[in-house]
């Protein structure tokens, strides 16, 4: 402990070690002395709330908590965690036989709160855990398709959410879709717009030998390449980035 303490006052802003040292404490079961550097790392990295959740539920499930770990995980529930996270929190629904039971309160949720784009996050994550990625765009789609039968104005957060997940699983016209809907979205925040854009780039980079169908699916979208680019040379830079390497030739 003595060694691992030093290291971390040797490197206080690499997170690697904060990661080892608490692996350390529960090898040794010191779980005081865990939860503590639990804290200590939340004031080292204040913006980083994946680590504190999973160490968190990992200190409660060792500690014979298995109630508090997925109860810690339900309430941090985000529709964005890394993939990472969302593992941990499956494997341990898993090992715990609570699979049946997520998805029936994620559909009592989805039912109770149509436009609840969490509700929506957590029956994506049960199919797409279960490897059945059909279903998982489907709950997507059906969240969407609620949306707009109930007329309910969307916000940039659900939008980008839509995006990311659908584009998770290569579903690319619906990803673009998304996409194309947050970058059109009246008072959208302008650092939102830009990584809609750069997803929307990824998009056509990552699925090169796909049609990737945008907006209406009519020749507006050709007037709305025009304004689409708020920067001079975005769409052309994506070419440049493509040619820009030692063989060109083959690139191209």
């Amino acid at each position: 402990m003595e060694q691992y303490n030093a290291w971390v006052a040797r490197y206080p802003k690499e997170a690697e070690v904060y990661s080892r040292f608490f692996n350390f404490l529960l090898a040794a079961r010191q779980l005081p002395e865990a939860e503590r550097l639990i804290s200590r790392y939340e004031k080292a990295f204040p913006d980083d709330n994946v680590f504190p959740i999973e160490a968190r539920a990992t200190l409660a499930y060792k500690s014979g908590s298995t109630v508090e770990a997925l109860a810690l995980y339900d309430r941090s529930f985000q529709p964005l965690w890394p993939p990472d996270l969302v593992q941990d929190y499956f494997n341990l629904l898993k090992e715990t036989h609570r699979l049946r039971e997520f998805l029936s309160q994620a559909r009592a949720a989805a039912s109770a709160n149509p436009t609840d784009v969490n509700a929506a996050g957590r029956l994506f994550y049960y199919y797409q855990q279960q490897g059945n990625l059909g279903e998982a765009q489907r709950a997507l789609v059906d969240y969407r398709q609620r949306m707009e039968k109930t007329n309910t104005s969307w916000k940039g957060e659900q939008l980008w959410a839509l995006g990311r997940l659908f584009d998770g699983i290569h579903a690319c016209d619906d990803a673009a879709r998304g996409y194309f809907a947050l970058y059109s979205l009246p008072g959208a925040e302008p650092a939102l717009q830009e990584r809609t854009l750069a997803g929307i780039a990824n998009l056509l980079l990552a699925a090169p030998e796909q049609s990737v169908h945008f907006g209406s699916n009519s020749l507006s979208f050709l007037r709305d390449i025009g304004v689409m680019d708020s920067y001079p040379g975005f769409l052309n830079g994506i070419i440049s980035l493509l040619l820009n390497s030692q063989s060109p030739d083959f690139q191209y």
